[in-house]
């Protein structure tokens, strides 16, 4: 049984662990109320400084979600208006090497769509590894995570309907696979609004995007094609190496209960151990 300091160091540490050891932002696109005057640049509110371009059609709206937002971010979204859409500063940025070195890769962003389109790319990576909400594929309101531009590989997220806000993320692991060949292997755990709704078994990367040397699409495809286009709105749109356990998402889960318990318990056990000890 664990008591005093000992107890009071375990709950510190396994806080500690619980971190993704190689996490490091690509971008993450914030919008503030005064921001369309810089367009067609978007900055990058992550540390990379890696600002995006806008298409001339987008713009910045309101319309933006307030369930599980955090405090940190802006208070405006972004509208291709079906369009264009944003790229990322750099291309290559999520290279098979680089997710092999980080151990994964993460992408999430919440997300508005109005029933339209048709690819409706949210987040996509060189045209080949995306969020998307393919409207010709299963029911035609699916979110999924597709991989090597291949939609009889799509791992199915859930399930919206128009005009609702809702937040995806994608989270691939490599569970410490090694580039082979060209390609890299891992599992997927895919969030829907907070909650982990799929853990795939393993697929397997190519370097086919890696080949294509192109920019991060953001409610669009890098290149712009029509039928990739997001239709409705996005908002924090962010790219990390690196797989994010569930607690470095953007999406802010309220604390259970339990938690909340057990960290009052935790602090009074601290409290009273620095009494003690005086």
């Amino acid at each position: 049984m664990l008591t005093g300091r000992r107890f009071v160091f375990v709950v510190f540490a396994l806080a500690i662990a619980a971190q993704s050891l190689s996490a490091q932002t690509i971008f993450r696109y914030s919008g503030f109320q005064g921001d369309g005057k810089n367009l067609p640049t978007v900055k990058d509110a992550g540390p990379a400084g890696n600002d995006g371009t806008a298409d001339a059609t987008t713009k910045l709206t309101s319309d933006i979600p307030t369930v599980g937002v955090p405090s940190t971010a802006g208070n405006r979204g972004f509208n291709g208006q079906a369009q264009g859409g944003i790229v990322s500063g750099g291309t290559a940025e999520l290279l098979n090497d680089a997710i092999a070195s980080a151990g994964g890769f993460t992408m999430e962003s919440w997300f508005n769509w109005n029933g339209a389109g048709s690819i409706n790319s949210i987040i996509d990576y060189a045209g080949t590894e995306k969020l998307v909400l393919d409207v010709g594929a299963g029911a035609g309101n699916e979110v999924r995570m597709r991989i090597n531009s291949d939609g009889s590989l799509d791992s199915i997220i859930g399930t919206v309907n128009p005009d609702e806000w809702h937040y995806v993320a994608s989270v691939f692991d490599t569970q410490g696979a090694a580039v082979d060949n060209g390609s890299i292997s891992g599992v997927f755990r895919l969030y829907l609004d907070g909650n982990l709704m799929n853990t795939t078994d393993v697929l397997t990367i190519s370097n086919f995007g890696d080949s294509l040397n192109r920019p991060i699409g953001i409610a669009k495809h890098p290149l712009n094609f029509d039928a990739d286009r997001f239709n409705g709105f996005v908002f924090e749109p962010r790219v990390s190496l690196g797989a994010l356990n569930a607690g470095e998402l953007l999406y802010v889960v309220p604390e259970p209960a339990a938690c909340t318990m057990l960290l009052g318990a935790t602090m009074l056990l601290a409290l009273r151990v620095r009494r003690s000890s005086r």
